[in-house]
C-alpha cells in the first residue's frame, strides 16, 4: 500500500564540493540538523498576453529553473562549521594551543594569571579560551577582555559569570592549577565562493530510501535568535544550481552524524564592550549576503550567484535601567557586541567589533519597562564586521 513520505522519516545532509557541478570522489555527507524546510524546485510562470478575440489565455510557458529554500535550524556546536564558511565566504583560521602551564584564577578580579610566561603573542582581546586542566566553570570558554604581561600574563575575562550560591548556578571560582590553553579558531568575512551539495533523504517513501540532490548550493544568509527559555533557532537560505530527484548515491558515499545538544537561552550571553550585559531577554542576528541567482539566454539554469555588499543587523532586548542606549544613539557612539553560546565547555560566539545604535525603542505596556537596541555593524578600520569564534576543551 502506497503511503506518503513522513517528515519524521526525513533527514538532510551536506557535502562541500571540490569543484562546481559534481560531487567529490567518495563523498562524505555530514548531517544537516534542521527543523524544517528543504531546497525546492521552482519555475516562473510565463503567461502569454496575445490578443486573439477572446478573454482566454492563449499559452503558458515555464521560465528558468530555480532551486532554493530556507532551512530552519537549531544551533549546535560543530554542526554547521562548513556552512558558516560558505556563508562568510572564507575559511576557519586555527587558534593556538598553549602547552600545559601554571595558572591562577581570581574570581573576584575575574582574571586568569599565567605564571612566569608571556602568551600575549597567542591570545588577544576578543579571543575565547578554554583551560581543560581546570575544573567546573573555570574550564571555559571565556572571552578575553584584556591581556597584559609584566612578569606574568594576566588575562581578564570581564564577561565571566559569577557563581550564585542561592540558585546553585556555577561561575568563575578561585583556583590554582596547571592547564593547557586552547585559543579559539576564527572565521571572518571573505570573498571565496564555496559550493555545497545538499542531500535530502526520504526513508519511508515507497521503494525508499530515496534521495534528492542539489548541487552548487550557495548559502547567502543566516539569521539566529537567542531567547530566554528557548532553544537557539535560526534559518539559512540557500540557492542551488541543479536539482536531481530520486538520485542514486555514488559508490563510496558515507555519512557522518552530529550528536551535540542544541544550545538554549540558558547557554547564551550578551556582552557589550567586554562587560556582561545584564537582563538581556533576546538577541537576534541577521546576516544578509545579498546574493541573487543570475541567468543567461539559452539556458534553463543559473550560471552563478551575484553578490552585492553584505548587510547585518542585531536586535537586543533588555530592561530599561538607565539612558545608556539612548545617549549612545544621540552621540553616535560606537560599541562592540558579542553574542555567545556555551555548553559542555564548547563555545560558539558571534562578535561585532564596531556597531552603531540606530534605534532604541521602549516597550511600556506591563511589568518591567523594556528597551531594545537595534544595531548596525560595520568594518571601519578593522578587517571584518563579524568575527565568528569557536573553542572547546578538547
Amino acid at each position: 500500500m502506497t503511503v506518503p513520505a513522513s517528515a519524521n522519516a526525513t533527514s538532510m545532509f551536506y557535502c562541500v564540493q571540490d569543484a562546481a557541478g559534481q560531487l567529490p570522489s567518495n563523498p562524505v555527507f555530514k548531517e544537516f540538523p534542521f527543523t524544517g524546510g528543504v531546497p525546492t524546485l521552482q519555475r516562473d510562470t510565463l503567461i502569454s498576453a496575445i490578443l486573439d478575440g477572446t478573454r482566454d489565455t492563449t499559452n503558458v510557458r515555464l521560465g528558468s529553473v530555480t532551486v532554493q529554500g530556507a532551512v530552519d535550524i537549531e544551533l549546535k556546536y560543530g554542526a554547521y562549521d562548513d556552512l558558516l564558511e560558505a556563508i562568510m565566504q572564507s575559511s576557519w583560521e586555527s587558534g593556538a594551543t598553549i602547552a600545559s602551564t601554571a595558572v591562577v584564577v581570581d574570581a573576584t578580579a575575574k582574571t586568569i594569571t599565567v605564571t612566569g610566561q608571556d602568551v600575549t603573542s597567542d591570545i588577544e582581546v576578543g579571543d575565547t579560551i578554554c583551560l581543560p586542566g581546570l575544573t567546573g566553570y573555570n574550564i571555559g570558554g571565556h572571552r578575553v577582555t584584556a591581556i597584559n604581561f609584566s612578569t606574568d600574563t594576566v588575562i581578564t575575562i570581564g564577561a565571566a559569570r559569577t557563581a550564585d550560591a542561592t540558585t546553585g548556578e556555577d561561575g568563575i571560582a578561585d583556583e590554582s592549577g596547571t592547564s593547557a590553553i586552547n585559543v579559539n579558531d576564527t572565521l571572518k568575512i571573505g570573498t571565496t565562493i564555496k559550493n555545497v551539495a545538499i542531500l535530502v533523504k526520504y526513508d519511508d517513501i515507497e521503494g525508499g530510501p530515496k534521495y534528492d540532490l542539489t548541487l552548487d548550493g550557495q548559502f547567502t544568509n543566516i539569521s539566529l535568535s537567542v531567547g530566554v527559555n528557548a532553544l537557539v533557532t535560526g534559518s539559512m537560505n540557500v540557492i542551488g544550481r541543479t536539482y536531481s530527484n530520486d538520485f542514486t548515491l555514488p559508490a563510496g558515499t558515507t555519512f557522518e552524524s552530529n550528536f551535540e545538544s542544541s544550545f538554549s537561552g540558558i547557554d547564551g550571553s550578551v556582552s557589550k564592550d567586554g562587560e556582561l550585559l545584564r537582563f538581556a531577554q533576546t538577541a537576534d542576528i541577521t546576516f544578509e549576503g545579498n546574493g541573487t541567482a543570475m541567468y543567461e539566454l539559452g539556458s534553463n539554469y543559473n550560471f552563478g550567484v551575484s553578490y552585492t555588499k553584505l548587510t547585518s543587523s542585531i536586535n537586543i532586548s533588555t530592561f530599561f535601567t538607565d539612558y545608556t542606549l539612548e545617549n549612545q544613539l544621540l552621540s553616535e557612539t560606537e560599541a562592540s557586541y558579542d553574542i555567545s553560546c556555551r555548553l559542555d565547555h564548547k563555545m560558539l560566539s558571534f562578535s561585532f567589533p564596531k556597531c552603531l545604535i540606530t534605534e532604541a525603542p521602549k516597550d511600556v505596556t506591563t511589568g518591567y519597562v523594556g528597551i531594545s537596541g537595534v544595531l548596525t555593524p560595520f568594518k571601519g578600520d578593522g578587517d571584518s564586521s563579524l568575527i565568528i569564534r569557536r573553542v572547546s576543551n578538547a
